[in-house]
């Protein structure tokens, strides 16, 4: 079977830079991939964060107080007492401890920490939240000013903020990593046209058009991107996946919940070509306004 291959009249292939440049450009497309994948992580991530329920809210009472049991039965008869509360319910040291064990590793050591006593207490989807939590901290802390209480909202907000930003700054470093790519691959398409200055102008003597030449060196830039770009996007790929892999087998709290999704698939397929497009329209851009100078 006869085999393609690109054979331009231009000898590319002497050039340095078409045997070193496809690793670098592997490699900023590996990391490129990595930000973009990461970004789309944050995003599904953030957009679940927003889908809790943030009608519950808790309400700590000190664990040192000395009248800590009639605070939490003050408490109680507050929330109870409230039309817009749809549920009230005091954590026992067994839910305390669930919820710290990922931390201490154990559920026991409640029993030794000093842990204040929890409510946790539910509104109805009827209820403006803002305004209904706000009446009910006014009301709790009337009876002691010790008395906290936390909202999910809060969390929540800090939490969509902070993912915005962090999205924001991957896609921001991915673009920057492009387009440092984009600037190597067409730097070096320049000083690709002025060593062979001497063949271009053989070219154009012997009657080769202006669309031609340029054609050669776009061919050879948009090849040599996607030569380091679809290596560059595997390795990305299979990091992402060892990575999604080891959040999933170590189900820490501490470490992010990393998944991959059809549309991380379709980022690692397409960057490769759409980095070539962008490189292929860059060196185009580039060389033809070269070779239009050299009239």
């Amino acid at each position: 079977m006869r085999r393609i291959s690109f054979k331009p009249d231009i000898p590319f292939s002497r050039e340095d830079a078409n045997r070193y440049l496809p690793w670098v450009i592997g490699l900023m497309v590996c990391l490129a991939g990595l930000f973009l994948a990461a970004s789309l992580s944050i995003h599904y991530s953030s957009q679940a964060a927003g889908r809790l329920n943030v009608n519950s809210f808790q309400i700590y009472v000190p664990y040192d107080h000395p009248e800590k049991i009639k605070l939490v039965q003050k408490v109680r008869d507050v929330l109870l007492a409230n039309p817009m509360i749809d549920r009230v319910q005091q954590l026992r040291a067994a839910d305390l401890g669930q919820l710290v064990a990922p931390w201490t590793g154990s559920t026991s050591i409640t029993q030794e920490l000093p842990l204040p006593e929890v409510l946790e207490a539910s509104l109805s989807n009827q209820a403006d939240r803002i305004k209904e939590v706000s009446a009910i901290k006014s009301q709790i802390q009337s009876i002691d000013s010790q008395i906290e209480v936390e909202t999910y909202q809060q969390w929540v907000d800090q939490l969509m903020q902070f993912a915005g930003m962090l999205r924001l700054l991957a896609i921001i470093l991915a673009l920057l990593v492009i387009a440092g790519l984009v600037a190597i691959v067409v730097i070096t398409s320049r000083t690709s046209l002025r060593l062979h200055f001497k063949t271009v102008k053989l070219l154009h003597h012997v009657g080769a058009q202006n669309d031609y030449i340029v054609r050669q060196f776009v061919t050879n830039g948009a090849w040599m991107t996607l030569r380091g770009a679809v290596p560059g996007a595997g390795v990305a790929a299979i990091l992402y996946t060892l990575m999604a892999y080891a959040s999933d087998v170590l189900a820490s709290p501490l470490l992010p919940d990393i998944g991959i999704t059809s549309v991380h698939v379709v980022l690692f397929v397409a960057l490769p070509f759409l980095t070539a497009c962008v490189a292929y329209f860059s060196i185009r851009m580039t060389v033809q306004s070269m070779i239009e100078h050299m009239h």
